[in-house]
């Protein structure tokens, strides 16, 4: 139960980094996220409508967490996170 928390937690705090910075993605990458972090589409969903693998979504999903992380970690929202919840 406590590794789903975590799963959900990050989760909810990638949507909002995609909602604050998702500009800067590929439109792809951004549509990819969209899906599946906004929208709540499976992998296997988003492979089937886009006709490529799973580990295509997957690894599009990874490295546009990824990149926004990397954007954010300047940023007030890391620091401020917990009280916008």
């Amino acid at each position: 139960m406590r590794e789903e928390e975590l799963t959900l937690e990050k989760k909810e705090y990638i949507s909002l980094l995609f909602l604050l910075y998702g500009e800067v993605l590929t439109e792809s990458i951004k549509r990819r996220m969209r899906q599946f972090y906004l929208d709540d589409f499976s992998l296997s969903e988003i492979a089937e409508n886009e006709k490529v693998s799973r580990n295509a979504i997957h690894e599009s999903l990874r490295n546009g967490a990824q990149k926004l992380m990397k954007l954010e970690k300047k940023s007030w929202v890391k620091k401020n996170y917990k009280n916008l919840t």
